[in-house]
């Protein structure tokens, strides 16, 4: 429950007290053991591993609380927000390691400098080498910016272009930058203009500086443009434990699409990233990344996704992101660790007829000569009291064709079919893949074994009429291909499509009417009048009849300046009324 994480939370923060470093022990190790707790079930709440920081900070200083933000940035990698604070503490407490800060600036950038939303943590950096006056990195900070479809790239750019106007050009260039502009305007010079001709060169170069990144201006506008369509959609790009509602989840679904086959692999990876951040408890985004991974052939990428997800986000009750965890794992050679995934889900859902059925292949896979382990899964979940008759029959159906497929024995398919068929007089998925069986069979015999199923179709088994016309209508067309004699095709014939089946289908559909006209809330007539009570409870309308509708008198306006035509009916004779209902009574008894 987060209410009550976060209740807790504000319970151990206040303390009697308060928390500071003189606070008592108990006190200070209680509210870590409530942040590791806390961060340990819910690890993309960014605000509180700043949170965790700020108390170490205050407790015991830089040192602890910058591990708290090594901690962070590892549990949540792509959050904005928490590589901007981290930034923004290590410039404030380290202020001296200019080196140590550029170098967390670039692990930053590394993971959330391509984010549509990273603008605030790039403003941080242009603005830590503007407070140094190295003009130079703050070109090349600003050069990787103006390339980047961000959702502020217009703002960067004129902050380039100012600084491309105000500072001397040789400040905003390497030197070797510097000498090969100078070269290039000095090999081919511009036309004279005013001032000096070092000043007409540094014009000159500005200008072709200028002009070089109005290309990428462009390109990265059209590039933002065409994201932005999904980016205005995205109402909540944090973390929650509240359902997403469905215009969001097919947003990101629609912009998954679009980056897809926009075909640049990294901005895929971020944009799954940010997707795994707001949509975290759904598991058909990390069943998506993992294919896309897998897609891609980097299946150890795909396993740590899997990791993540099961970790952490979905719980072994949703056991379908598992269930393709364990089929990697087999496929990757890590036999035991795919062993043990299927065995848990058993034991936490041992209904689970999916799990039942991977895990059988699983382990046939693994001893294809020796059916044993395979059959014994079945087996068991028979004989347990946790499926359901349907589930049972189809596992019934499945232990056969494992015996007929990878035993290649069709009598001993057929008797698990024979010795079923009491248990599964009402599942047609049963009946019609014991009739498929028969059907695919080519021996001498085929024929009569069709017709015995057939006919505890027919006679035995309490499936509905339909189901026994379609059975039948395959068996006419498998006894024209392949049966001996024409009269049994004729007969039946006769019985599925003459009057008597059709009659059958018709009292079935008849009483399955009936039944829905004894429902309380179908009972709208009594003695052929409506009932009141559902006219009062508003299910029905008031049914006025035919005759009392035709009888209605006529509007008839008493001119155009009028308003009795508009408020009131002339008076109806008698005979006028008479003479209506007796035409109402001649049209709807003609």
């Amino acid at each position: 429950d987060f209410a009550s994480w976060e209740y807790l939370i504000r319970v151990a923060e206040s303390a009697e007290g308060g928390l500071t470093p003189k606070s008592p022990p108990e006190n200070i190790t209680n509210m870590r053991e409530v942040f590791d707790q806390f961060l340990a079930k819910f690890p993309l709440c960014f605000g509180y591993w700043k949170k965790y920081a700020d108390f170490e900070l205050t407790i015991q200083g830089p040192t602890e609380a910058e591990k708290i933000y090594e901690r962070g940035v590892v549990a949540i990698a792509n959050s904005v927000d928490l590589w901007t604070q981290y930034c923004g503490f290590k410039i404030e407490h380290y202020s001296d390691d200019l080196e140590a800060i550029r170098g967390l600036f670039e692990r930053g950038a590394a993971n959330v400098g391509l984010d549509f939303l990273s603008h605030l943590f790039w403003d941080k950096y242009v603005e830590f080498e503007k407070s140094v006056q190295d003009y130079v990195r703050v070109m090349k900070v600003l050069d990787r910016i103006i390339r980047i479809p961000i959702h502020q790239y217009a703002r960067f750019f004129e902050d380039f272009n100012n600084l491309l106007s105000t500072r001397p050009i040789a400040e905003l260039l390497t030197s070797e930058q510097y000498k090969k502009y100078e070269e290039e305007v000095k090999a081919t010079p511009p036309t004279p203009t005013e001032g000096t001709e070092e000043e007409q060169i540094q014009n000159e170069i500005r200008t072709r500086v200028y002009n070089l990144y109005v290309d990428s201006y462009t390109k990265t506008h059209n590039e933002v443009n065409k994201r932005w369509v999904f980016e205005q959609e995205i109402k909540r790009p944090y973390f929650h434990v509240k359902e997403m509602d469905i215009p969001q989840l097919t947003n990101w679904r629609r912009y998954l699409d679009f980056e897809e086959s926009e075909g640049d692999d990294t901005r895929i990876q971020v944009l799954y990233e940010r997707c795994l951040v707001a949509c975290a408890l759904y598991e058909e985004f990390w069943q998506r990344y993992a294919h896309w991974m897998i897609s891609k052939n980097r299946c150890d990428d795909a396993r740590n996704i899997y990791i993540r997800a099961i970790s952490v986000f979905i719980p072994i009750s949703r056991p379908s992101i598992r269930l393709s965890f364990s089929c990697l794992e087999e496929q990757q050679g890590n036999i035991e660790e795919a062993r043990d995934i299927y065995k848990n889900i058993m034991e936490s859902s041992p209904g689970h007829v999916e799990t039942i059925m991977k895990y059988t292949h699983f382990e046939r896979r693994r001893n294809p000569d020796d059916l044993s382990k395979a059959l014994n899964i079945l087996t068991s979940a028979l004989e347990s009291d946790t499926l359901d008759e349907k589930s049972k029959s189809y596992i019934i159906v499945q232990y056969s064709k494992m015996i007929w497929h990878h035993k290649g024995s069709v009598e001993d398919a057929r008797q698990i079919f024979q010795q079923n068929a009491t248990k599964c007089l009402d599942s047609k998925y049963f009946w019609w893949n014991w009739f498929k069986f028969e059907l695919s069979q080519n021996d001498s015999e085929a024929e009569t074994y069709v017709k015995n199923v057939v006919e505890m179709i027919r006679n035995v088994t309490t499936l509905s009429a339909e189901t026994i016309r379609d059975i039948q209508n395959s068996y006419l067309e498998f006894l024209m291909e392949r049966g001996s004699t024409i009269s049994l095709y004729n007969k039946i014939d006769a019985e599925t499509h003459g009057p008597i089946a059709i009659r059958a289908v018709a009292d079935s559909k008849k009483r399955s009417v009936e039944e829905d006209d004894d429902k309380p809330s179908k009972q709208l007539r009594i003695d052929g009048e409506v009932d009141p009570t559902a006219v009062e409870s508003g299910a029905v309308s008031p049914v006025v009849s035919p005759a009392a509708s035709y009888a209605q008198p006529p509007y008839y306006p008493q001119g155009p300046w009028s308003t009795q035509g508009y408020t009131s009916y002339p008076a109806v004779s008698a005979a006028s009324a008479a003479n209506a209902q007796q035409v109402d009574y001649w049209f709807f008894n003609f």
